[in-house]
């Protein structure tokens, strides 16, 4: 038996397969008066041996193990009920290449979310967001692979150029530092083709930050 939690418990909700039929299993786990352990293993297809397993980190209470995929190159990725916490394994020895998590409102909390991978580094999370002035459905995509942006000050300001979804809707924020506060300044909607471009007229004099996100996120 892999897990070995002398005294605790442990479950596991999801696993998964590469395209050469190997296994991955991830396992929240507790020992006694311990913390919430997340450890992912993987097995071989053709002996069910113990390739690896890593534990990447210890979390709070709150943590669940919601779903797992594998993406075209064999890499696992892993999602939580943890602010639509999204964590990524290389596939060939289980090293940690990313994690993120959503920055939900203060006070907000994130129920079961489902997972799905898309072409060209896309991962998406969808589940349930809930606040005081009520709940609702959120879905949130990541990118590993970002469209080309170009930031460029011109007579009449700056100008934003980069490649979104065909007739999505987007915020820019700005802000004077990179650690923000960030304030919207304008939500635009990108042409049939996807192409964007955005006109700040009124920059700072002092300079500025720019990020673009789908309009209403947060």
């Amino acid at each position: 038996m892999l897990y070995d939690v002398p005294v605790g418990w442990w479950n596991s909700v999801a696993l998964a397969v590469d395209g050469a039929g190997n296994v991955f299993v991830p396992v929240r786990a507790q020992s006694e008066d311990g913390p919430f352990e997340v450890r992912v293993a993987k097995y071989a297809a053709t002996s069910g041996a113990l390739l690896w397993e890593k534990r990447p980190g210890s979390y709070g209470e709150s943590l669940s193990l919601n779903a797992v995929a594998v993406d075209s190159a064999g890499n696992v990725v892993l999602s939580f009920w943890d602010g639509f916490r999204i964590a990524k394994f290389a596939g060939t020895d289980g090293t940690l290449l990313w994690q993120e998590r959503l920055s939900a409102p203060p006070g907000a909390s994130s129920g079961e979310t489902a997972l799905a991978l898309g072409r060209n580094g896309m991962i998406a999370a969808t589940g349930s967001i809930s606040e005081d002035s009520g709940s609702g459905i959120a879905t949130v995509v990541y990118l590993e692979t970002l469209p080309p942006l170009s930031i460029e000050k011109i007579a009449v300001g700056v100008r934003l150029r980069f490649a979104g979804g065909s007739v999505s809707t987007y915020d820019v924020l700005r802000a004077t530092t990179v650690a923000g506060p960030w304030d919207i300044i304008g939500t635009f909607t990108a042409q049939p083709d996807g192409n964007v471009e955005y006109f700040d007229s009124v920059p700072p004099t002092s300079g500025a930050f720019y990020r673009t996100r789908a309009a209403g996120g947060y």
